[in-house]
């Protein structure tokens, strides 16, 4: 985008290079008539030819074939009503709540279930595949969309007590976290940086404030997970669904904590024995096995790194204290990652997170564990860390005694019998991990800053050139658009914008090319 004179207005400007690059078309403009009134549709059209997987995981059915005719990004728009039959005799009616185009192949949308407005509904769309998890957890229902190629998708009953769980999380070794200095390209100002003049806190996160603590999330999968998953679309469809439920957790759990997905793509490995020695192999920098994984990390600036495999459930190394930098890895089955929300539950351990403790407990504070209880309608509900067994089912929340879900509390207050409130261990945690990577996706530009400068909110750049160069160009697989926030004020800088990023205005109008 060339530009000589513009006025950036309060809700921000998102910038779209070229069409090649996504630009938006008919889709993206808002419907004719309001969503509300739309017809309701029905999303899946029963295909009984549908050819079936190779492998069905142990607590997995297979129930339906079905084939989605409709684009997506046209019919679901927020508010719109669909209903989904994920199996004959199972009608599930949804309305779309949100629904959000990021990088070019990558659409996300979310929904609640009118059935129980607890439910949810994620799709995640990666050209040319669509991931899905349905779960209304008071009816005991969770399906996930299996990819088959051609538009074709088996549907998959998952039984949450029929799952192997995760495994126990490993320990990090005793030691400090590594220590960057003001030398090296990663560098972040501690907490003990002199805040900027405003009184603010000297934080990297996202938003107009820097407040929200943001964790980049790099993900790389095996050639077996991404073939039996149907392909590189349908892994990064599920990647991308399975840091939206990780949002959704964390909002849910009253929660400042926030994921984003930078890069997603195939590594060369091929799986151990065990998924104990692929996340051994994956943490050790030096060992022959995935060792350019350690790079391609510092190149996105990834805080966290998970790989998806072919074998077991999920397993992460879960810290007693201050999270290493060292030991932020975890492995996920990549049929587990968004429909079980073990993506979710295995980054919550390296969050510092643990189990119910009666499998297994706290990695620290002896609260920093799941909760298993029982609503207000008479159901067994666990929280993300907690097992899910015969009579609990697996919700989007981490224990927080401060919040409900079906009308009982989520944890138990510090110090009381059976305390539980793992939602406190993660944000306790989460500026420590943020903070490992100097993201490239949130950049500040304040064109009175006259201190030290590195782009982030404590210390922006303070001219527009320098905020553009330095936002990232997505990576494969990413799931998010680049930021850039400007503080209100005036710049003569013109110039062409190439990168797709959104462009923020801070605390008032921003001129530019005046």
């Amino acid at each position: 985008m060339s530009t000589r004179h513009f006025l950036l207005a309060a809700l921000g400007l998102t910038i779209y290079a070229t069409a090649a690059q996504g630009q938006p078309g008919d889709a993206d403009e808002p419907p004719e008539q309001p969503a509300e009134a739309m017809p309701i549709v029905e999303l899946f059209e029963p295909a009984a030819d549908v050819p079936r997987a190779g492998m069905i995981p142990q607590g997995c059915a297979v129930v339906h074939g079905v084939r989605m005719p409709i684009d997506l990004r046209a019919v679901l728009v927020p508010g719109r009503r669909f209903t989904l039959t994920p199996e004959p005799g199972v009608v599930i009616s949804c309305v779309v709540a949100t629904a959000r185009q990021d990088v070019e192949h990558t659409l996300v949308i979310t929904a609640r279930t009118e059935n129980d407005p607890q439910g949810t509904v994620v799709f995640a769309m990666y050209d040319p595949a669509v991931a899905m998890v349905l779960s209304v957890p008071s009816l005991r229902l969770r399906y996930r969309l299996h990819y088959m190629g051609n538009g074709d998708y088996q549907v998959w009953r998952l039984d949450e007590a029929a799952l192997p769980p995760e495994a126990h999380p490993l320990a990090p070794p005793p030691g400090p976290p590594m220590v960057r200095l003001p030398g090296d390209d990663d560098w972040q100002p501690d907490d003990k940086w002199e805040p900027p003049d405003d009184g603010s806190e000297p934080r990297e996160g996202g938003g107009c404030t820097g407040g929200t603590p943001i964790l980049d999330h790099l993900v790389v999968y095996t050639p077996a997970a991404r073939d039996a998953m149907g392909g590189d679309a349908a892994i990064r469809a599920e990647a991308a669904a399975a840091v939206e439920i990780a949002n959704q957790s964390y909002a849910n759990s009253a929660m400042s904590t926030r994921a984003r997905l930078v890069y997603c793509n195939v590594i060369s490995y091929t799986e151990g024995p065990d998924q104990d020695t692929d996340l051994e192999r994956l943490q050790d920098p030096d060992d022959g096995y995935m060792d350019g994984v350690h790079t391609t990390r510092d190149n996105v600036n990834a805080d966290m790194v998970i790989l998806y495999n072919n074998q077991g459930s999920g397993l992460g190394y879960c810290p007693d204290g201050v999270p290493p930098y060292e030991f932020m890895f975890c492995t996920v089955a990549w049929w587990r990652a968004a429909a079980t929300f073990t993506h979710a539950h295995e980054t919550g351990h390296n969050l510092g997170g643990g189990h119910d403790v009666a499998n297994g407990g706290a990695c620290g504070p002896s609260y920093g564990v799941g909760h298993l209880f029982t609503g207000t309608d008479g159901n067994g509900y666990c929280t993300m860390m907690a097992y899910p067994d015969f009579t609990h089912a697996r919700v989007q929340h981490y224990s927080n005694p401060n919040v409900s879900y079906q009308g009982t509390p989520t944890g138990i207050p510090i110090g009381q019998p059976g305390e539980a409130y793992n939602a406190r261990v993660l944000t306790d945690n989460d500026n420590t991990v943020e903070d490992f990577e100097l993201t490239r996706f949130d950049i500040y530009v304040n064109f009175a800053w006259a201190g030290a400068e590195n782009g982030t909110y404590a210390q922006p750049y303070n001219t527009m050139t320098e905020g553009i160069n330095a936002i990232a160009v997505p990576s494969t697989g990413a799931a998010d658009i680049p930021n850039l926030y400007v503080r209100t004020g005036t710049t003569s800088w013109t110039g062409s914008i190439t990168k797709r990023m959104t462009i923020t205005p801070c605390s008032g109008a921003v001129t530019v090319g005046d």
